[in-house]
């Protein structure tokens, strides 16, 4: 019986070291074709609602506008309300998610001085219930407006600004007199300039305090990002648009480009103006010299 020819591969493994076969076999089954898609064939495309969604139509709306300044009126006045309400989209998620940041930073900080406030207050109505003294009564009247407003002070500080704490670091002490002595400090230091604003805001209500809290800037303008008025953004619009005499003289280059055999087309309504115009210089003609331009 004959034997069977080898391949010209098997024949060529019979120069090599066994070892480097196997591990060269072995980086064959490890080497798999790649089955992902590429990056040009599936594109991230932003979901609607979204700021990246808003981002990439405020850009696009925005360079439009650049490109071209003879959009019809009505189709620049529907992109103008695109874009103003995509601007409030991400000044609104921007907002949040600036004041989610700064919830989480300060939380823990406001947390431990609003119970030291509330101990504070909860002290002070004690010793108001003893006091007895006129000008004692008087100064813990005024220390426990001190803890109140403190209270609301951490309770009320607007959400989006940097918080500024009210209190320093004190040694903890089971000694009354030193705790004493020390609550004593706590209460006659001094305040940020946010506990003058939350105290008038106490003086208003709670709903003065909420929107303290929920105000966007620090100047107090809280004014919700929204849709622009239509006069304002007619105005925005002449602005941006060319002036009537330039647009004349642009026509008028442009039809004088076209006269003279330039590449430069005119559209119908610069054909139709240099038609009449034509018809004004000549004088009156018949139909049938009425130069077939619309044949």
């Amino acid at each position: 019986m004959m034997a069977t020819k080898r391949s010209h591969t098997e024949a060529e493994l019979d120069h090599i070291h066994p070892d480097r076969v196997r591990g060269d076999l072995a980086d064959a089954k490890k080497r798999k074709p790649s089955l992902a898609p590429t990056a040009k064939s599936h594109k991230h495309k932003a979901k609607e609602g979204s700021i990246e969604y808003a981002k990439k139509r405020k850009r696009a709306i925005e360079r439009l506008f650049q490109r071209d300044t003879e959009l019809p009126q009505d189709v620049r006045n529907d992109m103008e309300r695109e874009l103003a309400a995509h601007k409030a989209t991400i000044e609104d998620k921007t907002f949040h998610k600036r004041r989610s940041a700064m919830i989480s930073k300060y939380h823990m900080v406001r947390f431990f001085e609003r119970k030291k406030a509330m101990r504070l207050a909860k002290q002070i109505r004690k010793k108001i219930a003893q006091a007895e003294d006129e000008d004692e009564l008087a100064q813990l009247q005024n220390e426990l407006h001190v803890a109140e407003v403190d209270e609301a002070y951490t309770k009320y500080h607007p959400h989006a600004e940097p918080y500024t704490g009210l209190y320093g670091r004190t040694k903890s002490s089971d000694d009354d007199e030193t705790l004493a002595l020390a609550d004593k400090v706590t209460l006659d230091a001094e305040r940020p300039p946010m506990w003058k604003t939350v105290e008038a805001a106490m003086a208003e209500g709670t709903n003065a305090l909420v929107k303290l809290r929920e105000r966007r800037s620090a100047d107090g303008s809280d004014v919700k990002p929204g849709f622009k008025p239509a006069k304002k953004q007619k105005q925005s619009s002449r602005t941006d648009a060319p002036k009537p005499a330039a647009q004349k003289q642009k026509r008028e280059e442009h039809g004088t480009r076209a006269q003279n055999g330039a590449a430069t087309p005119m559209n119908r309504r610069e054909r139709r103006k240099l038609m009449h115009q034509q018809k004004a210089t000549a004088g009156p003609q018949s139909d049938d010299e009425d130069g077939g331009f619309f044949e």
